[in-house]
């Protein structure tokens, strides 16, 4: 699946991994990276369907230090 470079924001499951969908399943594996809040939890469900695309922690905790990062890497024509 080819994706337009940009941000995508997916709703993935709470509690039962099977309530994903399969289009955000083929979204996550097509991004350069995923940004996620918690990378534990992202590895089980990214491990589940297969989906090999590095993670990288985004919170409240790092926004201060990471948002520059990723508005450059989205400038640069990334998939996050």
């Amino acid at each position: 699946m080819s994706i337009e470079p940009g941000l995508y924001v997916a709703a993935t499951p709470i509690g039962n991994l099977k309530d994903v969908t399969y289009r955000v399943i083929e979204t996550l594996k097509a991004a350069d990276q995923i940004l996620c809040e918690d990378t534990r939890q992202t590895a089980k469900l990214c491990a589940a369907y297969g989906v090999e695309t590095p993670r990288r922690p985004y919170h409240e905790h790092n926004a201060d230090r990471v948002l520059p990062e990723i508005l450059a890497a989205l400038q640069a024509g990334a998939t996050l």
